[in-house]
């Protein structure tokens, strides 16, 4: 499958900017949007493939993802992003943790949070993780992130805690934290599931009881 230019389909150069993404993204919507082009197949798809060029782009994580992609299939063009550091990662880490835990955890997409956090825990991310000798970084970054899963229903988890597990290697308490992490959630997770039925026995008990003593 080819991969798509998103940097065309927002009009702008490899080069640019998160604000001029953004920019771009406001001026191609309002040019694009289904309510202003009624009829107009083109635009109502161009307006889908906007969005998607957007998503991509303005989260730091997916767009490294994605210029890796370029650089595989373009080994002539020129790569003016700066390259991810560890402590852009930190950094990235930190904001999702603040974003989504501003949000309303009853409303909130949770396949949305699933994603964006596999997004940062890439194979590329983790490797960068793994080679580099900050420890500190490494602890911080392993602590927001588990902190952020928290948020994940015990069923979206699985994939998240295991690309986490790939961090222990160079981050030895990581084994033991998520291992506790994930037998806390479970057990949540199973009372959840089963105390409304319990309650229930406890009920029919009771009234049991009730009934013999009376």
């Amino acid at each position: 499958m080819a991969l798509k230019d998103y940097y065309e389909i927002l009009e702008l150069p490899v080069s640019a900017s998160a604000d001029e993404i953004r920019k771009a993204h406001r001026k191609l919507v309002m040019r694009y949007h289904p309510d202003r082009n009624h009829g107009n197949p083109y635009a109502q798809h161009h307006f889908q493939e906007i969005q998607e060029a957007y998503e991509v782009l303005s989260n730091p994580a997916a767009r490294s993802e994605y210029q890796e992609k370029r650089r595989v299939l373009y080994p002539w063009e020129k790569n003016v992003i700066p390259p991810l550091t560890v402590d852009d990662l930190v950094k990235q880490a930190t904001e999702l943790e603040s974003q989504w835990y501003e949000m309303d955890f009853f409303r909130m997409d949770h396949s949305a949070l699933q994603t964006r956090l596999c997004q940062l825990l890439s194979e590329r991310h983790l490797q960068l993780l793994n080679d580099t000798a900050n420890s500190n970084a490494q602890k911080q970054f392993f602590a927001t992130v588990l902190h952020t899963a928290g948020l994940l229903p015990y069923p979206l988890l699985p994939e998240v805690l295991h690309r986490l597990q790939r961090l222990s290697t160079a981050y030895p308490p990581a084994a033991e934290k998520l291992a506790q992490f994930a037998r806390e959630r479970k057990m949540q997770y199973r009372w959840d599931k089963y105390k409304g039925y319990l309650i229930l026995f406890l009920a029919l008990v009771i009234s049991l009881l009730i009934y013999l003593i009376a």
